[in-house]
């Protein structure tokens, strides 16, 4: 007997039954994300992430994906994030514009719009508010605030954001935007009057929002959310 030639049959015949075993999974993967919905960019984006795991593909430097992150530190739902560079192919793949944030639900559904990512967020928490006071404060941050505050951290130009300050101030209720309880409204300005908090443009007369950003930059909910160094502003 050959018994060397004999033992590198043997292991010709395991180093192809696993080679196979590999294929076969692979193949069953592949086969299993068909068969949920999930190809291309949506299984990408959901890869390594648990069957009940909401994905947020973001930029942590950017304040709406800031915004919906806070939004899932609020919810209690399982998330992970999925940290993207600038240009990501993946991002275009999934938002046409090629902007963050973008989330990916546990069915593989794609939400854009940090707005609308943090509706669908609340919905699925059971937050939802349909307040009128929600609302309110979140157009006037939406409509007024962001370009006010662009022109004044970018160009120098403050003299149209003092008024939407103070018309702001005068909607909050406290402790947080709309009461004793966070809601959108907390979410959606919470990362906007951040930067303009770290650069001192919020004057002493807002009473209200100063109280308000003591009591939300004391959250941990936000505090996770929060970067010292950023270059994003809106």
């Amino acid at each position: 007997l050959n018994f060397r030639f004999l033992s590198w049959q043997l292991h010709r015949m395991r180093r192809s039954t696993r080679q196979h075993l590999v294929s076969f999974v692979a193949a069953l993967v592949v086969w299993c994300h068909s068969e949920m919905g999930f190809s291309g960019p949506v299984a990408k984006a959901r890869s390594g992430a648990g069957a009940k795991d909401y994905v947020l593909v973001m930029h942590e430097m950017c304040p709406f994906a800031q915004r919906a992150w806070f939004a899932l530190e609020e919810s209690g739902l399982t998330f992970r994030l999925k940290e993207v560079g600038l240009g990501s192919s993946l991002v275009y793949d999934l938002n046409p514009k090629g902007l963050v944030p973008v989330l990916v639900d546990p069915d593989g559904k794609v939400i854009a719009e940090s707005e609308d990512i943090v509706d669908t967020i609340a919905e699925r928490a059971g937050k939802h508010s349909s307040a009128s006071e929600v609302a309110s404060i979140r157009q006037l941050v939406n409509q007024r605030l962001l370009a006010a505050g662009k022109k004044a951290k970018l160009f120098g130009q403050g003299g149209d954001l003092s008024p939407v300050l103070q018309d702001l101030d005068k909607l909050v209720v406290g402790p947080f935007m709309a009461g004793d309880e966070v809601t959108a409204a907390d979410i959606s300005a919470a990362p906007m009057l951040q930067r303009l908090f770290d650069d001192s443009l919020v004057p002493a007369t807002c009473s209200n929002l100063h109280a308000w950003w003591k009591a939300i930059s004391a959250r941990p909910t936000f505090q996770k959310t929060m970067v010292r160094s950023y270059w994003w502003w809106w």
